[in-house]
Protein backbone atom coordinates (compact mmCIF):
# COMPACT_ATOMS: atom_id res chain seq x y z
CA UNK A 1 0.00 0.00 0.00
CA UNK A 2 1.40 3.69 -1.46
CA UNK A 3 0.56 5.07 2.65
CA UNK A 4 4.31 5.77 3.62
CA UNK A 5 3.61 9.57 2.26
CA UNK A 6 0.35 9.48 4.52
CA UNK A 7 2.26 8.22 7.39
CA UNK A 8 4.91 11.07 7.49
CA UNK A 9 2.22 13.53 7.25
CA UNK A 10 0.46 12.47 9.77
CA UNK A 11 3.42 11.95 12.05
CA UNK A 12 4.58 15.60 11.20
CA UNK A 13 1.27 16.58 12.42
CA UNK A 14 1.75 15.06 15.76
CA UNK A 15 4.89 16.36 16.40
CA UNK A 16 4.27 20.04 15.83
CA UNK A 17 0.39 20.39 17.27
CA UNK A 18 -0.52 17.34 19.66
CA UNK A 19 3.13 18.20 22.15
CA UNK A 20 3.84 14.30 22.08
CA UNK A 21 7.18 12.68 23.08
CA UNK A 22 9.33 11.62 20.41
CA UNK A 23 9.18 8.34 22.13
CA UNK A 24 4.96 8.11 21.52
CA UNK A 25 5.50 9.81 18.34
CA UNK A 26 7.96 6.66 17.01
CA UNK A 27 4.93 4.23 18.66
CA UNK A 28 2.42 5.59 16.92
CA UNK A 29 4.45 5.49 13.62
CA UNK A 30 5.13 1.50 14.18
CA UNK A 31 1.69 0.62 14.95
CA UNK A 32 0.39 2.59 11.58
CA UNK A 33 2.80 1.12 10.07
CA UNK A 34 1.91 -2.01 10.82
CA UNK A 35 -1.24 -2.14 10.27
CA UNK A 36 -0.44 -0.44 6.68
CA UNK A 37 1.59 -3.22 5.66
CA UNK A 38 -0.15 -6.09 6.80
CA UNK A 39 -3.47 -4.72 4.72
CA UNK A 40 -1.68 -4.22 2.31
CA UNK A 41 -0.08 -8.00 2.44
CA UNK A 42 -3.87 -8.41 1.93
CA UNK A 43 -3.81 -7.09 -1.36
CA UNK A 44 -5.23 -3.65 -0.48
CA UNK A 45 -3.75 -1.20 -2.42
CA UNK A 46 -4.99 2.37 -1.52
CA UNK A 47 -5.75 4.04 1.53
CA UNK A 48 -9.27 5.16 -0.02
CA UNK A 49 -9.94 1.38 -0.44
CA UNK A 50 -10.05 0.24 3.41
CA UNK A 51 -13.27 -0.95 4.79
CA UNK A 52 -14.06 -0.99 8.20
CA UNK A 53 -13.92 -4.81 8.18
CA UNK A 54 -10.44 -4.87 7.36
CA UNK A 55 -9.45 -3.32 10.39
CA UNK A 56 -11.57 -5.57 12.26
CA UNK A 57 -9.83 -8.39 10.63
CA UNK A 58 -6.24 -7.40 11.02
CA UNK A 59 -7.72 -6.56 14.90
CA UNK A 60 -8.45 -10.65 15.04
CA UNK A 61 -5.45 -11.24 13.31
CA UNK A 62 -3.37 -9.10 16.06
CA UNK A 63 -5.03 -10.29 18.84
CA UNK A 64 -3.54 -13.51 18.49
CA UNK A 65 -0.31 -12.23 19.37
CA UNK A 66 -0.74 -9.72 21.74
CA UNK A 67 -2.25 -8.46 24.83
CA UNK A 68 -4.92 -6.48 25.46
CA UNK A 69 -2.89 -3.49 26.24
CA UNK A 70 -0.34 -3.41 23.13
CA UNK A 71 -4.09 -4.28 21.19
CA UNK A 72 -5.38 -1.03 22.78
CA UNK A 73 -2.20 0.74 22.21
CA UNK A 74 -2.34 0.08 18.58
CA UNK A 75 -6.09 0.54 18.19
CA UNK A 76 -5.95 3.97 19.65
CA UNK A 77 -2.57 4.46 17.06
CA UNK A 78 -4.83 3.48 14.09
CA UNK A 79 -8.12 4.79 14.93
CA UNK A 80 -5.73 8.51 15.48
CA UNK A 81 -3.96 8.27 11.65
CA UNK A 82 -7.56 7.43 10.17
CA UNK A 83 -8.96 10.33 11.89
CA UNK A 84 -6.12 12.52 10.65
CA UNK A 85 -6.82 10.79 6.97
CA UNK A 86 -10.53 11.96 7.01
CA UNK A 87 -9.88 15.28 8.46
CA UNK A 88 -7.39 16.18 6.05
CA UNK A 89 -8.94 15.03 2.73
CA UNK A 90 -6.68 12.15 2.10
CA UNK A 91 -9.83 9.74 2.67
CA UNK A 92 -13.84 10.06 1.97
CA UNK A 93 -14.66 8.22 5.27
CA UNK A 94 -12.91 7.18 8.35
CA UNK A 95 -13.15 3.65 8.56
CA UNK A 96 -11.95 3.30 12.02
CA UNK A 97 -14.55 5.41 13.84
CA UNK A 98 -16.22 2.62 14.66
CA UNK A 99 -13.68 0.29 15.90
CA UNK A 100 -13.53 -0.35 19.97
CA UNK A 101 -10.23 -0.63 21.98
CA UNK A 102 -10.14 -3.56 23.68
CA UNK A 103 -11.05 -3.17 27.39
CA UNK A 104 -8.33 -3.73 29.85
CA UNK A 105 -8.94 -5.01 33.02
CA UNK A 106 -9.18 -2.43 36.52
CA UNK A 107 -6.11 -3.56 38.50
CA UNK A 108 -4.35 -1.08 40.52
CA UNK A 109 -0.08 -1.01 39.33
CA UNK A 110 1.94 -2.94 42.23
CA UNK A 111 4.04 -0.20 44.58
CA UNK A 112 6.52 -0.93 47.01
CA UNK A 113 5.87 -1.04 50.84
CA UNK A 114 6.76 1.66 52.92
CA UNK A 115 9.57 -0.88 54.72
CA UNK A 116 10.63 -1.50 50.73
CA UNK A 117 10.81 2.06 50.06
CA UNK A 118 13.07 2.46 53.35
CA UNK A 119 15.49 -0.42 52.80
CA UNK A 120 15.85 1.12 48.60
CA UNK A 121 16.60 4.42 50.00
CA UNK A 122 19.20 3.25 52.57
CA UNK A 123 21.15 1.31 50.13
CA UNK A 124 21.75 3.60 47.79
CA UNK A 125 22.56 6.60 50.36
CA UNK A 126 25.02 3.84 51.74
CA UNK A 127 26.64 2.90 48.19
CA UNK A 128 26.59 6.78 47.73
CA UNK A 129 28.74 7.28 51.13
CA UNK A 130 30.87 4.54 50.49
CA UNK A 131 31.82 5.90 46.92
CA UNK A 132 32.51 9.69 48.51
CA UNK A 133 34.55 8.28 51.23
CA UNK A 134 36.73 6.19 49.04
CA UNK A 135 37.42 8.27 46.23
CA UNK A 136 38.75 10.40 48.99
CA UNK A 137 40.95 8.26 50.41
CA UNK A 138 42.06 7.42 46.53
CA UNK A 139 42.87 11.15 46.09
CA UNK A 140 44.43 11.91 49.70
CA UNK A 141 47.03 8.77 48.60
CA UNK A 142 47.15 10.11 44.96
CA UNK A 143 48.45 13.75 46.33
CA UNK A 144 51.13 11.60 47.82
CA UNK A 145 52.00 9.22 44.96
CA UNK A 146 51.46 10.68 42.07
CA UNK A 147 51.77 7.12 39.76
CA UNK A 148 49.55 4.31 41.54
CA UNK A 149 49.33 1.20 39.79
CA UNK A 150 46.47 -0.48 38.39
CA UNK A 151 46.58 -3.26 41.23
CA UNK A 152 46.32 -0.89 43.98
CA UNK A 153 43.81 1.18 42.46
CA UNK A 154 41.91 -1.85 42.37
CA UNK A 155 41.19 -2.01 45.77
CA UNK A 156 38.94 0.87 45.58
CA UNK A 157 35.80 1.78 44.15
CA UNK A 158 36.41 2.98 40.25
CA UNK A 159 35.38 6.28 39.74
CA UNK A 160 32.93 5.02 37.63
CA UNK A 161 31.31 3.31 40.17
CA UNK A 162 31.06 5.98 42.52
CA UNK A 163 29.46 8.19 39.65
CA UNK A 164 26.74 5.54 39.09
CA UNK A 165 25.96 5.40 42.92
CA UNK A 166 25.39 8.70 43.27
CA UNK A 167 23.37 8.92 39.58
CA UNK A 168 21.49 6.51 41.29
CA UNK A 169 21.17 8.10 44.60
CA UNK A 170 20.32 11.40 43.11
CA UNK A 171 17.27 9.86 40.29
CA UNK A 172 15.64 8.04 42.96
CA UNK A 173 15.56 10.93 46.11
CA UNK A 174 14.01 13.13 42.40
CA UNK A 175 11.31 10.35 42.06
CA UNK A 176 10.48 9.89 45.68
CA UNK A 177 10.77 13.95 46.07
CA UNK A 178 8.79 15.60 43.03
CA UNK A 179 6.69 12.15 41.84
CA UNK A 180 7.50 13.10 38.26
CA UNK A 181 7.13 10.54 35.65
CA UNK A 182 10.73 7.89 34.62
CA UNK A 183 10.28 9.68 31.64
CA UNK A 184 10.22 12.90 32.70
CA UNK A 185 13.45 12.12 34.58
CA UNK A 186 15.45 10.72 32.24
CA UNK A 187 14.67 13.65 30.06
CA UNK A 188 15.62 16.42 32.44
CA UNK A 189 19.17 18.44 31.70
CA UNK A 190 21.50 20.25 34.43
CA UNK A 191 19.75 23.49 32.95
CA UNK A 192 16.99 22.47 34.14
CA UNK A 193 17.81 22.27 38.12
CA UNK A 194 18.13 25.25 39.94
CA UNK A 195 20.16 23.81 43.37
CA UNK A 196 20.26 27.31 44.84
CA UNK A 197 16.51 27.64 44.76
CA UNK A 198 15.61 24.48 45.18
CA UNK A 199 13.14 23.62 42.25
CA UNK A 200 13.81 22.05 38.75
CA UNK A 201 11.95 22.41 35.72
CA UNK A 202 10.01 20.01 33.58
CA UNK A 203 8.68 20.46 30.93
CA UNK A 204 7.42 17.52 27.81
CA UNK A 205 6.92 18.25 24.08
CA UNK A 206 5.65 21.77 23.64
CA UNK A 207 3.56 22.04 26.77
CA UNK A 208 4.14 24.56 29.28
CA UNK A 209 6.81 23.94 31.94
CA UNK A 210 5.80 22.72 35.52
CA UNK A 211 7.85 24.70 38.12
CA UNK A 212 8.67 21.72 40.96
CA UNK A 213 10.17 22.53 44.42
CA UNK A 214 12.24 19.50 45.73
CA UNK A 215 13.04 18.77 49.23
CA UNK A 216 16.77 19.39 51.26
CA UNK A 217 18.03 15.53 50.54
CA UNK A 218 17.12 15.91 46.86
CA UNK A 219 18.97 18.75 46.29
CA UNK A 220 21.87 17.28 48.44
CA UNK A 221 22.14 14.12 46.29
CA UNK A 222 21.86 16.14 43.26
CA UNK A 223 24.38 18.55 43.73
CA UNK A 224 26.70 15.71 44.26
CA UNK A 225 26.00 13.88 41.47
CA UNK A 226 26.20 17.33 38.94
CA UNK A 227 29.97 18.05 41.44
CA UNK A 228 31.21 14.64 40.88
CA UNK A 229 29.76 13.55 36.99
CA UNK A 230 29.76 17.07 35.34
CA UNK A 231 32.76 18.92 37.02
CA UNK A 232 33.00 22.65 36.11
Amino acid sequence: MDGDGDLSAFLAYLRANRGLSGNTVKAYGTDVRECLHALASRGIADLRQVTTDDLRGWMAFETRDHARSSMARKVVSVRSFFAWAHEHGRIEADPAAVLMTPKLPDTLPSVLTEAQAERLMDRVDDDASLHAASSQRYETRHDEMPRLDSAHRGEEMSQRDEIVALRDAAMLELLYATGIRVSELVGLNVDDVNLKGGFLRCQVGTKRPRYIPMYPAAVRHLSNYIKRARPG
